[in-house]
């Protein structure tokens, strides 16, 4: 039996050199080599860049992939599980001995040992005595003596030496590994962290090579020390074997069951140990994961600043030194030519004054107002904020992250494990105080670029008023040189404060970049600061003690926000059903009149009227902000996604060699000339894009358009199928047609260019991507006479905007402005006890929820509506602010009771989106001297406007005049 156990010691120790430590040395190598790839992606990710902002961007992206795919593949591992080779072969050669066996007592379990328990010192004399007596017998028929046998629970015993004792001892090795593996994950993020400026990458890092050299120190060491322990435990294994069965140490500690209920308590420590350096590395990884996400919004602003540096660098030179350039040239001339005058100093006063008119007054200084109110400075700004506002929204929401400081050097568990949103932190503090700075920047250059607009529009006045005056005291005195200086003087303060506009412009730009150069380090070093632990958990406290306070104040302004959607319920139903009554009582009066024909009330045709004065009234570059043109900076472009997606979906199918014309529909300022301008400027079609605003039904305007994109060659006198044959041999191309309503009049013979053009479109839709827009009611009227839908594959409604939209439309205007907003309250506000017990912060949104519902109402969803109402709502502006009243639209019931020739005037004006006085006498079938009359009067009364020849129904009536279209079932 002595010869199988010691052949059993000897193969167990093979067993733990070749097949428990190589299971371990096995995961240390695996471990190596993931972090070996690590180092090398992210040497790679570097070494591959150019090192500038983009590049560096990049890397941080990547490098944050790459490891959240690191994360997903570490799992924790019980003891049973990483030894499983071991653990099998070890209970497959325990199976070749026996459960338990016999063995004779040693002398010394009947003597006392020094290092005998007290109780067994006190046993072990009688334990011997009854052994002297049980002897007697032998000596006596002179036998020699035998010591007693003790039963040994062999297998049990093995188990308990050599898996639950000796096993222990891995615990430290473990340690000490994750230890050096997790230093050098500390080291190699610490390393990587540092790379932070363009162009100055370190790449002087090798710390896989150092890795390899500890771990394989670590394990020449822990093999020696395990050889010790090895030889320990088998030493403890025979002292126990000795002592089991005897009083000195029962078998029952060693039952099967209770041996194995520790071996599980063993691997349950351990495996919850392993969990604790998974989450370790976890925990370790998020936060990496964190700083590279942080640091991916440093270096992009920091690119957004340089991006917005060098566009203002030439932005005084490229963009308005030409007008400034041009004006100082016309001064300096001026000077010249007076200065060389003394003979006909009047006759060059007075063509002086002349070209002043003509390339001051109605060329460059227009020019320079426009260039100067367009806000390209203010839009830089804007810009950047709103690159950063949207970088910063793409952030995880959440990231787990330990509850106390740790160095990753020790097992995490799970209760010591939170949660925290890196989102959540920025737009607590960080991203409001950034839009502050960014606000009070576009503010200050508001004001600035109004002071320079003053200064500016006043030039050309300046410069003929001094010819003026300079030509009076010629004529008066005839003193030519009294006169010269006048004119002199007059040139040289406007040459000055042309210079002051040069200096003002200069010390803009410098103001701005420096500005936003702070307000970038700012934002950035607050980024930098929640790399650090201490620094999140303080704000997460922050965070936690405002939700609870943001809590309760939602709680209470559901609680009134409900009572307040009762009260108003109840309100919107008895006004619906008093509306109804007074609409009877309208209808039964105007039946039983025999008269019922009224003239525009004069305050509503004043109203009408006055309405461009109170707008022009408005700072230029608040009102251009605003103003009812196509959009052409992208930066004020909102919504229309749903519209977008179709038309690209529309331009895949041309693309693929299929019939895809679009036909993009929509009210009058519905936008559509703004969503072609998007469209282009996105470069959502590749091919060549061509457009033709239509003015007339007129072939020669479409067919010069078409000689400049098509063939040279095509004329008047070509013909359409000619044309088509054309486009047929040529190459692809996108051609876009607007204003569609402008190609034709309601009479007879008046659709033929439109279906000229319907042929067209259809016999080159394959060659030509045919884009055009049309007014919605045109196109309704078309669908009735010609049905034109038929041509076009795909039909685009300019579908109504939502209130959010319409709110975010004048929102983002006037963050580009860099007002800030205060709607006044009305005297019904102001005499409410409810409204006074608000919250400043609390009036300001009631008013502002208020107003855009007043302001949906009027514009009933209409772009343009709802931007003329924001402008007439304006009372007062401010360097910095504006203040927003109550703007009441007024009754515009009296368009029910204007006479039939009207009405059918307004139904024509709809239909062709305007018409002149000629156009209209033609399709009215009346005398031209009648048009006039009934246009001139109708735009006296304010109820058409008249831009160049042609008259168009007043926007602020227009959707008066479409419902009362539709009630008499004209559209």
């Amino acid at each position: 039996m002595s010869k199988k156990l010691e052949q059993f010691k000897s193969d167990f120790e093979h067993l733990v050199l070749n097949k428990l430590f190589s299971a371990f040395d096995s995961n240390i190598k695996s471990e190596l080599k993931e972090f070996e790839e690590l180092e090398k992606v992210i040497s790679k990710t570097y070494q591959s860049s150019k090192r500038d902002w983009n590049d560096l961007i990049t890397c941080k992206h990547e490098l944050l992939k790459y490891t959240e795919d690191i994360g997903n593949t570490y799992e924790p591992e019980s003891f049973s599980s990483l030894a499983d080779n071991f653990l099998s072969a070890f209970y497959e050669q325990l199976e070749q001995l026996p459960v338990s066996i016999s063995l004779g007592q040693s002398p010394e379990r009947f003597k006392i040992v020094k290092d005998d328990p007290l109780f067994i010192k006190i046993v072990k004399p009688f334990k011997w005595l009854i052994w002297i007596l049980s002897q007697l017998p032998r000596r006596i028929i002179g036998r020699k003596k035998t010591y007693w046998k003790h039963k040994v629970s062999l297998r049990s015993i093995i188990r308990h030496c050599l898996i639950n004792q000796f096993a222990q001892h891995f615990k430290p090795f473990t340690e000490s590994y994750n230890k050096v593996i997790m230093k050098a994950y500390i080291d190699l993020y610490q390393w990587e962290t540092k790379q932070k400026t363009p162009g100055k990458i370190d790449f002087d890092f090798d710390r896989t090579e150092s890795l390899k050299k500890e771990l394989s120190s670590l394990k020449r060491l822990y093999k020696k020390e395990l050889k010790l322990q090895l030889a320990s435990a088998l030493e403890d294994m025979n002292e126990t074997i000795e002592r089991a069965g005897t009083i000195e140490l029962s078998n029952r500690k060693y039952s099967l069951k209770r041996i194995e209920k520790k071996f599980k308590e063993f691997d349950d420590v351990w495996l919850e140990t392993d969990q604790g350096w998974v989450n370790t590395f976890d925990l370790f990884l998020e936060s990496w994961r964190s700083d590279l996400a942080l640091h991916a919004l440093v270096f992009q602003a920091n690119k957004d600043l340089e991006l917005f540096h060098e566009n203002q660098k030439d932005l005084l030179s490229k963009y308005i030194g030409e007008e400034l350039d041009a004006i100082n040239n016309f001064i300096g001339e001026s000077l010249k030519q007076i200065q060389q005058t003394d003979d006909d100093l009047s006759s060059v006063l007075k063509k002086q004054i002349y070209h002043s008119q003509k390339t001051l007054d109605k060329e460059l200084i227009p020019s320079l107002l426009q260039k100067l109110s367009n806000n390209k400075l203010i839009n830089g700004v804007a810009r950047i904020e709103a690159n950063t506002i949207n970088h910063i929204e793409k952030l995880t929401t959440e990231r787990r992250t330990p509850k106390v400081p740790t160095d990753y050097l020790a097992p995490i568990s799970e209760d010591e494990i939170t949660t925290i949103s890196p989102y959540d932190l920025i737009v607590f503090e960080t991203a409001p105080s950034f839009s502050e700075k960014c606000d009070a920047i576009k503010a200050e250059l508001v004001g600035k670029l109004n002071e320079n607009l003053l200064i500016a529009q006043d030039l050309d006045h300046m410069i003929i008023y001094g010819f003026t005056t300079a030509l009076e005291e010629l004529d008066n005195s005839q003193d030519i040189e009294e006169a010269k200086s006048i004119a002199i003087a007059s040139l040289n303060r406007s040459a000055a404060r042309l210079d002051d506009i040069k200096k003002a412009l200069k010390q803009e730009m410098q103001f701005a970049n420096e500005k936003v150069s702070n307000t970038i380090e700012e934002y950035t070093d607050s980024l930098e600061d929640l790399t650090k632990t201490e620094n999140v958990r303080e704000i997460r406290i922050r965070i936690m003690r405002a939700k609870a306070l943001q809590s309760t104040e939602e709680y209470k302004a559901q609680m009134k926000e409900r009572v307040l959607q009762r009260y108003n319920q109840l309100r919107s139903y008895t006004k619906s059903k008093f509306d109804i009554l007074i609409h009877w009582k309208d209808k039964l009066t105007r039946s039983l009149s025999i008269d019922t024909e009224e003239d525009v009330d004069i305050e509503v045709s004043n109203f009408l009227i006055d309405t461009d004065k109170v707008i022009e009234s408005l700072p230029l570059i608040y009102r251009n902000l605003y103003q009812i043109t196509p959009i052409t900076d992208q930066e004020l472009y909102v919504g229309r996604s749903k519209e977008l997606a179709l038309l690209e979906q529309a331009y895949s199918y041309w693309v693929s060699d299929k019939q895809a014309s679009i036909a993009i529909i929509g009210e009058k300022w519905s936008g559509l000339t703004s969503f072609v301008n998007f469209v282009e400027e996105k470069g959502v079609f590749k091919y060549r894009c061509n457009r033709f605003a239509a003015t007339s039904n007129s072939k020669k305007a479409l067919f010069q358009f078409f000689a400049k994109t098509i063939d040279e060659s095509i004329n008047d006198e070509t013909s359409w199928g000619e044309v088509a044959e054309k486009i047929n041999s040529g190459v692809k191309k996108v051609i876009i047609i607007e204003d569609l309503q402008r190609m034709y009049f309601r009479k007879i013979g008046g659709f033929e260019m439109i279906i000229e053009l319907s042929r067209l479109i259809q016999n080159t839709s394959r060659k030509v991507l045919w884009v055009v827009t049309c007014n919605l009611y045109c196109w309704q009227y078309f669908q009735k006479t010609i049905q034109l839908e038929d041509v076009f594959r795909f039909e685009i409604k300019m579908n109504e905007p939502t209130e959010t939209e319409i709110e975010d439309i004048i929102q983002k205007r006037n963050r580009i402005s860099g007002y800030k907003l205060f709607f006044k309250p009305s005297e019904s506000d102001l005499d409410s006890k409810r409204f006074n017990k608000l919250s400043e912060s609390e009036k300001q949104n009631h008013l502002k929820k208020a107003f855009f519902q007043n302001l949906i109402d009027f514009s009933s969803s209409n772009i343009s509506m709802a931007l003329m109402f924001w402008l007439l709502s304006t009372e007062e502006v401010t360097n910095d602010s504006i203040v927003i009243g109550q703007f009441k639209k007024p009754d515009f019931n009296f368009i029910t009771t204007l006479p039939d020739d009207k009405i059918s005037t307004l139904h024509l004006l709809i239909l062709h989106d305007g018409l002149t006085i000629e156009q209209h006498a033609s399709l009215a079938r009346v005398q031209i001297h009648h048009s006039q009359i009934l246009l001139s009067s109708m735009h006296e009364d304010g109820i058409l406007l008249k831009k160049n020849d042609y008259f168009m129904v007043n926007p602020l009536i227009y959707r008066s005049v479409i419902s009362l279209l539709n009630s008499k079932n004209l559209l």
